[in-house]
Formats: C-alpha cells, sequence, structure tokens
C-alpha cells in the first residue's frame, strides 16, 4: 500500500456507493419503462406490415385493384406514422443509455464494495486515487445517461441525505435562490438565507426616499 487510507475517504466512498445503487435502480425502471413503450410502437407495425403484405398478395383475386392499392397506402401510412413517432421519442436511444447507465453503476458498486471490503493493509490502491477514479466513472456515467426526471435521495451532500429536486421544480428554484451564509466567529455549518428580490428591494429604497423628500418639506 502506497498511502494510508483515512476515514473521510471510506465514507465518502460509502456514500458513492449507496448512490449509485439508488441510480442503478433508477436506471432499471427506466429501461423497463422505455422497453415496454417502445413494444407499444413495434408490436402494432409489426402486425400492420404483415396484414399489409397479405392484403396485396390476397386480396387481389377479391377486390379490384383501386381498393387494394388503396388499402395498402393507408396501413403503409400507419406504420410511417407510429415509426416516426418512435423515432422523434428517441425510445430505442433512451432504452439503451439507461441499460449501460445501469450496468456502470452497479459495476462502480461493486468496485467500492469490494475494495473497501479488504483490510487497508492489503489494498494496493491509493485512498485519494481511488476516490477520484470511482467519482470520475460516477460522474460520466451520469453525464452520459438519461436526464433524471424525478427527485431521489441525495448521499453526497455535506448535510444528511435529502432530495435531489426534479429539475424545473419549485425545490430546484427555491434551491437556486439560497445563498451561502457564513457566520462571522462561528465555527457551526453553514446556513442559507434567501436573497431579497432586486425589484423588491429597489421599491423599498424609492419608497425612503420619498418619505426623505416628503418629511423636508
Amino acid at each position: 500500500m502506497k498511502e494510508a487510507w483515512h476515514d473521510a475517504e471510506e465514507a465518502y466512498l460509502k456514500k458513492l456507493e449507496s448512490q449509485a445503487n439508488i441510480l442503478q435502480k433508477h436506471y432499471s425502471k427506466e429501461y423497463t419503462y422505455y422497453n415496454q413503450l417502445a413494444s407499444k410502437f413495434n408490436i402494432p407495425i409489426l402486425v400492420v406490415s404483415s396484414i399489409n403484405a397479405l392484403t396485396a398478395i390476397a386480396l387481389g383475386q377479391f377486390v379490384e385493384q383501386n381498393m387494394v392499392s388503396i388499402l395498402n397506402a393507408i396501413l403503409s401510412a400507419g406504420t410511417g406514422v407510429l415509426g416516426s413517432i418512435q423515432l422523434y421519442m428517441k425510445l430505442n436511444e433512451k432504452m439503451g443509455k439507461a441499460l449501460a447507465s445501469s450496468i456502470h453503476m452497479k459495476r462502480i458498486a461493486l468496485k467500492i464494495s469490494k475494495e473497501l471490503s479488504i483490510d487497508r493493509e492489503q489494498r494496493s490502491v491509493e485512498g485519494i486515487a481511488f476516490l477520484n477514479e470511482c467519482f470520475t466513472e460516477f460522474t460520466t456515467t451520469i453525464e452520459q445517461g438519461n436526464p433524471l426526471e424525478k427527485s431521489m435521495e441525495n448521499h453526497l451532500t455535506l448535510t444528511p441525505p435529502s432530495k435531489i429536486p426534479k429539475p424545473g421544480s419549485l425545490a430546484s428554484m427555491a434551491a437556486a435562490l439560497m445563498t451561502p451564509r457564513e457566520s462571522p466567529g462561528d465555527s457551526s455549518p453553514r446556513t442559507f438565507s434567501i436573497d431579497e428580490p432586486r425589484a423588491q428591494s429597489l421599491w423599498a429604497r424609492i419608497r425612503a426616499e420619498g418619505s426623505e423628500g416628503s418629511s423636508e418639506v
């Protein structure tokens, strides 16, 4: 072992393992959802295409060719619309990303679990190097995966586990308005306060100047 491991490194790796397991379950459910949704498009396309081929051959002897041509055109247009909607929604792409992200997250969790199960004296990798490697793989997997569209438990914050707010939700906008404030001469954990909106502060200043002007008159 090149360098001793520290408690803080192991604690953060355990949090990273928990977060990877949560995201692995999320991506696994996401893959199942997109797979079922894609089946709702693929199965009708296969059925309608088969019926279209059958009518083009079998109905020619019983129905006029004009009617057969119109029926084939309608069925072909239906399959084209279904295929276009599927391509527009990028179901196959999202399904592939969800599957790859699920596999990578599970691999990261198993990698951390395996390393932490070994005694510190028997580990051949430096603690900080292993942590940076796992964190890089974790962030890369998130960047290459589908956007997270639901809130979930967040273990990687400095505070106790919280919920990751959904993008565009009121929680995310409130988090954007909150800025860190450190109390001077105090070693307690940082607190947050919401800044006063600029329009409200300008209106208060105008009212204060107006009241001073009236008092001088």
